[in-house]
């Protein structure tokens, strides 16, 4: 090969080489343009989240409400550091000292919303409970003395009304609205007397039906979300990103007595919005009872009875004289659907019976010694403390019997012997009676009467009805550890049979 000719190879490479070179440099700098423009995109997507967050705060706001009235103290003082640095800047640079100690002052007690131009208001029962002359703050800065149009302690739901001589901007409330688990969760309200605080996050779950720190979760299905719904807030409303209302904020008794800690909640519109329109037509809610105790159906009672069903509840207890005793169901029943409706629990079955109307005819699908039988009960009407009734319901039955025999003690509800025990705990059962040759007064520390069980093997006792499905859930263990109140001071001691 000539010298020419190697030479003209050699500058062709370098000619190719450099082309590439410059191709490479020409994508860098092309993938650099792109990346910058893919930073524009995303920003601007963001900037429309933005936007549409300020534009739900601009609609909203004004149909969000501060209340504030004359209460007994029924917003407990906290002692955490953070809530009493909060307290006392608060206090000196808003000049609004706290006053929880002083019942006769009017207070910031929660936040609420306008659901009719003509002056309804939307809250939480608890928050309004106990209180006097309530006052609605509007957006503008009007004040309003408020009246209690009707109430709904077990859904914690009140509706006020304000009279007006001008139409008022309000929230509608869509009762079909389908919430799922990662939508955006925005909460509007008054934290600590702040007006018009927004906060958001998502929907961190829905239909939570089982907190065992509020007895009526069955008939709430709280969403549960982490936008932040400090004290103040509750009764405000949960809003989804199109501004649209999808629950009622509340605070929920157990999570915290000042606020939030990352786990909120709040009652869907679904529950709402017809407690909503029925205090508005009614100023009251019935509700469906029949009148039995009812336990989940577990894997070994339906492997024991050879039932293939998903779901379902046993009936642990029938009242006499009661709807169900009248339909003729009885103890041992697994009721498996009402009214064509599958039963997937206790409170799927509570919340069934709930929304039908006293004196209506439901239909039963019931399992009864392995055969699938139908009942036809009239719907009676839930009794307002439904633990009297349970209590009463257990006596008259041979249930108290069942349950004295339980380690030799016969138990009431808290809210029929507190005075006579001078009982200050909410929650739990008080020993009534105890026998002569019970095991408990042989245990590490012997039990008294008056004494409150808190706990069993650490499944928290509220009332009656938690403690009578604890025993019966649980008679084959020989030994337990309790939690028991006694004169104020709480203890733990082992008790065997």
């Amino acid at each position: 090969m000539s010298y020419k000719h190697n030479l003209l190879l050699v500058i062709i490479i370098l000619f190719i080489i450099s082309c590439g070179d410059g191709s490479s440099d020409n994508n860098k700098s092309s993938n650099k343009n792109k990346i910058i423009k893919l930073d524009k995109a995303s920003l601007q997507k963001g900037l429309g989240l933005q936007h549409a967050l300020q534009l739900i705060a601009k609609k909203i706001s004004p149909s969000v409400v501060e209340i504030s009235g004359k209460v007994k103290n029924n917003m407990p003082k906290g002692n955490h550091p953070f809530f009493d640095g909060f307290r006392r800047y608060h206090e000196k640079f808003f000049n609004q000292r706290d006053n929880t100690n002083h019942p006769e002052s009017i207070k910031n007690i929660g936040s609420g919303f306008i659901v009719d131009q003509n002056g309804f208001v939307v809250t939480n029962y608890q928050v309004i409970k106990g209180a006097e002359q309530i006052i609605i703050k509007l957006h503008d800065g009007k004040k309003y003395s408020a009246q209690v149009w009707g109430t709904d302690e077990i859904s914690d739901i009140a509706l006020l009304k304000i009279n007006v001589n001008i139409k008022l901007p309000f929230l509608t409330i869509n009762q079909t609205y389908n919430i799922k688990v990662g939508d955006f969760a925005i909460a509007i309200g008054s934290p600590f007397g702040l007006s018009g605080s927004m906060t958001v996050g998502i929907i961190s779950a829905v239909g939570r039906d089982d907190l065992v720190f509020d007895r009526n979760a069955a008939f709430k299905h709280f969403i549960q979300t982490d936008a932040s719904i400090n004290r103040g807030s509750s009764g405000g409303p949960l809003l989804n990103i199109k501004g649209e209302v999808v629950g009622v904020t509340t605070i929920t008794q157990g999570v915290d007595s000042h606020g939030s800690l990352g786990i909120s909640f709040a009652i869907p519109v679904s529950i709402a919005g017809y407690v909503v329109e029925e205090l508005k037509k009614h100023r009251v809610i019935e509700r469906g009872f029949i009148g039995i105790i009812i336990n989940n159906l577990s894997s070994s009672i339906s492997k024991h009875l050879n039932i293939k069903t998903n779901g379902g509840v046993i009936v642990q207890n029938v009242q006499t004289g009661g709807p169900a005793h009248k339909g003729n169901m009885k103890n041992g029943d697994i009721i498996t659907a009402v009214n064509k409706k599958k039963v997937k629990n206790t409170a799927s079955l509570i919340q069934s019976v709930s929304n039908i109307k006293p004196g209506k005819t439901a239909n039963f699908d019931i399992i009864r010694n392995g055969k699938k039988i139908k009942l036809k009960i009239i719907i009676g009407k839930r009794p307002k403390l439904v633990e009297n009734w349970i209590e009463k319901s257990l006596k008259n039955n041979g249930g108290e019997e069942n349950l004295s025999t339980w380690m030799g003690m016969s138990f009431g509800s808290i809210e029929r012997y507190k005075n006579k025990f001078h009982l200050k705990v909410q929650k739990g059962v008080v020993i009534v009676k105890i026998d002569h040759n019970s095991p408990v007064l042989k245990s590490s520390i012997p039990l008294n009467v008056g004494d409150v069980i808190e706990s069993i093997d650490y499944n928290q006792i509220n009332d009656l009805q938690t403690f009578y499905q604890f025993v019966q859930q649980n008679q084959h263990k020989k030994s337990f550890i309790v939690t028991v109140v006694r004169n104020g001071r709480r203890f733990f001691t082992v008790i065997q049979k």
